[in-house]
């Protein structure tokens, strides 16, 4: 029993630093993942009680708390992996809509001072001379 939870063990550790890993790609790509830390956090914890209940002899509870810190991380680096492109994606529409913004608001301005310009430069000028 004791190698048996041992293993559970390392599963779950290999699972927790797999799942760190997909979190933090997914902050790289500027997704939040708070609530994804704090999910992290409880199968951190999970997994300290079970190395302490293994090093106490304890393997049935070490087992139980590894399959419980395993457990809480089921579906987590798939809902990682969609955060961060979700992030990615929107990473490019805001990238898209700053340059297609920018180059709208400078055409519209060259457009009406050119309107403006052209505007002035038809109107009659008063010279100040008297008509013979």
């Amino acid at each position: 029993v004791d190698a048996w939870g041992g293993s559970v063990i390392e599963e779950a550790e290999q699972r927790i630093e797999a799942c760190y890993s997909a979190a933090a790609d997914a902050a790289k790509a500027g997704a939040n993942v708070t609530s994804m830390l704090t999910v992290l956090d409880g199968a951190g914890m999970n997994l300290s009680l079970a190395r302490v209940a293994f090093q106490d002899g304890n393997f049935d509870s070490a087992y139980t708390l590894a399959v419980q810190s395993n457990a809480t991380l089921n579906g987590f680096e798939g809902q990682a992996g969609s955060l961060r492109d979700t992030a990615a994606q929107q990473r490019y529409v805001d990238f898209a809509v700053n340059v297609v913004g920018s180059t709208v608001g400078t055409f519209t301005v060259i457009i009406i001072g050119l309107v403006i310009w052209f505007g002035l430069k038809r109107r009659p000028e008063k010279s100040g001379k008297v008509a013979s």
